[in-house]
């Protein structure tokens, strides 16, 4: 969207700016972008379930930081919401918990329409089909205020007009007079809500139509025939879809860059594996996680709340789909994984609760199969469910390294055995690199300097960097 028209538009309606306060104490470098767990305030009220965003035009008391432009941010029930902030400054930044990052305008769901200019014709035209009848009359009467035929803010003082306006609800017509300050004053006849104001701004259901290259259309309450055909980003699942007896519904959490939708079979033993929505925390691994599966729902939620995940799910899957769905967790390893040498007492003591308090919230779903992965160090915490094993993933896959990892579930899990060769480095990158060979010649070399040669089974992948070549 237009950051000046929204702007606009929340500031002759609501009026409403509010406050971000930092929940931890970060530090930027010059340039950098973070990912920042904020507290959505007006004056000292928390402000729960609140659509918002940043407040470009307004002097901050830290003028150095600012957010994505152009993004739309909704809170949590209690106000948190993750965004990211970015330091503009040539110098490094810090801010303690509680401190004030920037100022946000509120928006009501009704004031947000996202018009996409740099749209070719083809895909501006496979946009406009996914518009209702009063969504498509609405992007034309934008368009024809942009160009200027529509003088709604430029009428004679005193002078009426009616108006066609298009709201989420239908067509409406409305009386409005023109105010010095651009703000209409008459009530809309909009259902039962008195003291409505007549705004003539752009309001509809919200909408994301892309600017990245290669980036797929979005297709809302998709069918299965969208979803199998791969021409669309799925943002949403048709119920229909979930009722079908071939059809099992799949819902993932921590959904990271989104390796295990990558891993699972479209259908397997005549049933079709839909993933009806995966829950990502941070926002940039979220975009990674669309870009890499465009037929997955995903949705971004700081997940802290059993109550609010719960909700969250049943938006993409209704709860009578529930009783027939599989569950799967694979929650961040990075603070308990052995191979972290960094880690706190602290880090790994909450990495052991938020497993524990995402087995808790499986549970809490009452779906008939779930299952939960990380690393070998969480067996302890999980000995007597039906699966709590520690799986050697070569001796199950053509693996090219050797990986153990932990899978807990509520049912008896058994992986067939793989009966093929051990891959190798060179096995894996080849092909795709151009190696000729021969891979003895070609040596690895992991995080901790240790090296051996591509013939042999690649590292253990871990957060620092692998080189591998001649």
């Amino acid at each position: 969207p237009d950051q000046a028209q929204l702007s606009s538009v929340s500031r002759e309606t609501s009026q409403q700016c509010y406050q971000l306060y930092s929940c931890n104490s970060m530090v930027w470098q010059p340039g950098q972008q973070r990912d920042v767990v904020c507290l959505l305030r007006n004056g000292r009220a928390r402000i729960g379930e609140a659509t918002f965003i940043i407040d470009d035009e307004r002097d901050s008391c830290q003028p150095a930081l600012g957010s994505i432009p152009n993004a739309i941010f909704k809170s949590d029930s209690k106000g948190k919401i993750v965004v990211p902030v970015i330091n503009h400054s040539k110098h490094g930044v810090a801010l303690d918990q509680g401190d004030f990052i920037m100022h946000v305008l509120r928006m009501e769901p009704q004031q947000i329409y996202v018009v996409d200019a740099n749209l070719d014709a083809s895909r501006e035209e496979e946009a406009r089909k996914q518009f209702s009848t009063q969504e498509n009359a609405l992007l034309t009467l934008h368009q024809e205020w942009q160009a200027g035929d529509r003088p709604f803010f430029k009428r004679e003082e005193g002078t009426d007009e009616k108006v066609v306006v298009a709201t989420n609800e239908g067509m409406t017509e409305t009386k409005t007079n023109y105010i010095a300050d651009r703000r209409a004053t008459s009530s809309v006849e909009h259902g039962n809500n008195e003291g409505s104001t007549a705004v003539m701004a752009i309001t509809a259901t919200p909408r994301c139509m892309h600017k990245q290259r290669g980036v797929l259309p979005e297709r809302h309450n998709a069918s299965l025939a969208d979803l199998l055909s791969g021409k669309y980003t799925i943002c949403s699942i048709s119920p229909d879809v979930f009722d079908r007896t071939d059809v099992i519904p799949v819902v993932v959490l921590f959904g990271g860059a989104g390796g295990f939708e990558k891993g699972l079979p479209g259908k397997k033993d005549g049933k079709h594996l839909v993933v009806a929505v995966s829950i990502e925390g941070d926002a940039i691994t979220a975009q990674a996680h669309r870009l890499n599966n465009p037929k997955v729902p995903m949705h971004q939620l700081m997940m802290a709340n059993h109550e609010e995940v719960l909700a969250a799910v049943e938006r993409y899957l209704p709860r009578a789909f529930w009783s027939k769905s599989w569950w799967h967790a694979s929650p961040s390893c990075k603070k308990g994984s052995c191979a972290n040498y960094g880690q706190s007492a602290a880090e790994v003591k909450n990495w052991f609760k938020t497993a524990n308090w995402t087995v808790a919230l499986l549970k809490k779903s009452g779906c008939p199969v779930w299952t939960l992965e990380n690393t070998v160090r969480l067996l302890q915490c999980f000995l007597g469910f039906p699966t709590a094993r520690v799986f050697r993933m070569e001796r199950h896959c053509a693996l090219p390294q050797k990986r153990a990892r932990l899978l807990v579930s509520n049912i008896v899990i058994s992986i067939p055995l793989y009966e093929g060769p051990q891959l190798s480095c060179y096995d894996a990158l080849a092909e795709v690199k151009g190696w000729s060979g021969p891979a003895a010649n070609l040596l690895q070399r992991n995080s901790f300097a240790h090296v051996r040669t591509c013939a042999k089974p690649s590292f253990t992948v871990t957060s620092g960097p692998h080189h591998i070549g001649g």
